[in-house]
């Protein structure tokens, strides 16, 4: 009621501005980086020449994550890419099976993954995405959201192979 602004530092979810959208002029929202729209614009065109057949893998309980993915599903065909489906794609369920992941994945003829874990607010996801990180061991090419921009993802991946780095890339809008 007072028109004071809402202005997020991280959040890059597509339903924040959706939700400001459809208050009408009493909500005003404010990012100081891209929404996911953005990031996957740019995620795609990086994606497409390396990797033009790809599955995602996501957190199904996650605005960012679901957002992310919505998005990636729209604008990667739109740069020339196909996304492949695989049913072993939430990262966020307890018991996820990275092997059989990247194994669907290949059966698909997939040449890339793209892995959208939550930021954090699930237990498993982002351990869940470097667990495929490891496990892939360079077999195909991997692009993260900028959710593994995370010292976390740092610690784990600093004594794997070079082969497994060559072909991983993660997207980040911001440094904090």
């Amino acid at each position: 009621d007072k028109k004071v602004p809402v202005i997020s530092a991280s959040s890059t979810s597509d339903n924040l501005s959706e939700f400001c959208a459809n208050q009408g002029d009493s909500c005003f929202f404010f990012r100081t980086v891209g929404n996911n729209q953005a990031n996957v614009e740019f995620f795609s065109e990086q994606l497409v020449n390396n990797a033009r057949r790809a599955a995602i893998l996501y957190s199904f309980n996650s605005d960012y994550s679901q957002s992310f993915q919505q998005n990636f599903q729209t604008l990667f065909p739109q740069y020339g890419g196909t996304v492949m489906q695989i049913s072993a794609s939430n990262l966020s369920q307890p018991g996820f099976d990275a092997t059989e992941a990247i194994s669907q994945a290949q059966q698909q003829g997939s040449e890339g993954m793209v892995l959208a874990p939550d930021g954090g607010t699930s237990a498993a996801s982002l351990r869940n995405a470097i667990d495929v990180i490891e496990t892939n061991e360079g077999q195909l090419w991997i692009a993260g959201s900028s959710s593994l921009y995370n010292p976390e993802t740092l610690k784990e991946l600093q004594d794997v192979s070079n082969n497994t780095l060559e072909t991983f890339v993660a997207y980040a809008p911001w440094h904090y």
